[in-house]
């Protein structure tokens, strides 16, 4: 008896020994009804909630608007993405490459003429079982991106964070009012640990605790997928985490917003590039409360985008900080306002602060004009003594009214010695952060340009609408 007893152990332990489900062997594989032998595995990438209820390093770290260098006004974020489908979500770089609209294939440009790296066009492998047979097929699912902070390939638009208030009776947070923003974030795919590891980060859609022997399929996909710049991938049973001090891990909470209670709202895979067995689980929010922004009561605040002094024919924006309802002093009902004319701006805003009104922002339009002017007679061979006075701003004079050449700038001008009659001419300018106006006659267009190569020379400023550089 104990003999039989042995070898029906050691027959059951050989049994399962060749139980193979992996990336070249479907026989103990399962489709996702545990019943079908012909399936595509699909991956199920969801968004981990625990690092989002964490503060601190792992988790989430609020900055103020002030006195934190480069976070100032940053709310740091740390996201988890476990995949618990029955596949592995698998991404593979082809050869063909974008920079803008252009299209390159086989070799990929060092840089695009704007000097980003190109994008790499990249293909999905979705892995399929049919009966003990696995194969694949490969579908496109958008691109990835070289970063040079982090040295390796991002697969592009992994996830979108933003901070949002919330509507009531609208279930979709996507909808909700943005109040902060971040970027369309990139990740490098890779299997950071599994679901034991991190205990709580893998969870099904009703909440239950996933850890790897709860997954039918656990481990398919290998548990080694890196940063590599051919293949990146989640097994299934594993997690992608990316801790909030890493590039891009923030939502930017623009000046002026109360403390209070927000949702942080991450979506992944945004734009459906990623073939999942589920496509309505991408989206979380969280509730987060903001503590070291402006306080209940606070006045909102004004930003002048731009300078308040303008010359006639030119605008200047100004915001108003976040809040649910705006009544500007002229009447306008938006957050922006456009202000063409003279006068005293401001604005009452209903927020999480409550009710109040701005400061004043004072808003001059100036027209620089030549008020006054008085020429000179003179004997041949002497100089002549001219004058000119502007309603604001400075006298320059030249000696043509289009394309001349700047002899002096100030209200008076002792010319050169004159044998004929000379016309001179006097402009009157006003120069301001956003414009310099011209009074006729004079041409205002500038010369060649040039272009120079030293790293160490470079122009710094803000720009509060959106340019071409060219």
């Amino acid at each position: 008896m104990r003999l039989l007893s042995t070898l029906f152990v050691i027959f059951l332990w050989t049994n399962i020994s060749f139980a193979q489900c992996t990336l070249f062997d479907a026989t103990s594989c399962m489709c996702s009804d545990s019943v079908s032998t012909n399936c595509d595995l699909l991956p199920d990438i969801k968004v981990a909630l625990p690092p989002l209820y964490v503060q601190g390093s792992s988790g989430i770290i609020e900055y103020s608007q002030s006195g934190n260098g480069t976070n100032n006004g940053r709310l740091r974020v740390s996201v988890s993405t476990p995949n618990i489908g029955f596949g592995p979500l698998t991404v593979r770089t082809t050869t063909t490459y974008l920079c803008g609209t252009d299209t390159f294939y086989n070799t990929a440009p060092s840089q695009c003429p704007n000097g980003d790296p190109p994008r790499t066009l990249v293909n999905q492998r979705v892995y399929h079982k049919n009966g003990n047979t696995m194969s694949f097929y490969d579908r496109p699912a958008g691109s990835m991106t070289y970063h040079p902070s982090h040295g390796h390939m991002h697969v592009d638009d992994w996830g979108i964070y933003t901070l949002r208030d919330s509507t009531p009776g609208e279930a979709d947070p996507t909808n909700w009012p943005i109040i902060g923003t971040g970027s369309k974030l990139a990740f490098c795919l890779m299997d950071y640990g599994t679901c034991s590891f991190y205990a709580g980060h893998c969870a099904d859609d009703n909440g239950n605790t996933l850890l790897n022997g709860d997954f039918a399929n656990y481990g398919l996909g290998g548990g080694s997928y890196n940063c590599s710049a051919t293949e990146q991938g989640i097994t299934s049973g594993y997690t992608d985490i990316y801790y909030q001090y890493l590039d891009g891990m923030w939502l930017n909470i623009p000046p002026g917003t109360c403390n209070g209670d927000y949702y942080i709202v991450v979506e992944l895979d945004p734009y459906d590039y990623f073939l999942e067995s589920n496509e309505n689980n991408n989206v979380v929010a969280v509730p987060y409360t903001l503590t070291q922004q402006m306080p209940s009561g606070s006045a909102p605040l004004v930003n002048t985008l731009g300078t308040s002094t303008i010359c006639q024919g030119n605008s200047v924006d100004l915001a108003a900080s976040l809040g649910s309802t705006y009544l500007w002093s002229n009447g306008d009902t938006t957050q922006n306002i456009t202000v063409t004319q003279t006068g005293d701006y401001y604005v009452t805003v209903s927020s999480n602060c409550g009710t109040g009104t701005s400061d004043t922002i004072s808003i001059t339009v100036v027209d620089p004009q030549v008020t006054s002017s008085v020429g000179d007679t003179i004997s041949p061979g002497q100089s002549a003594e001219l004058l000119a006075n502007s309603n604001i701003g400075s006298i320059k004079w030249y000696n043509d009214p289009i394309g001349g050449t700047m002899l002096f700038e100030g209200n008076s001008y002792t010319s050169g010695t004159l044998n004929n009659s000379t016309t001179f001419y006097a402009e009157a300018v006003f120069n301001s952060q956003s414009a310099t106006q011209f009074s006729a006659p004079h041409s205002n267009i500038i010369g060649n340009g040039a272009q120079h190569n030293v790293n160490s020379r470079y122009l710094t400023f803000d720009c509060h609408t959106p340019i071409n550089l060219k």
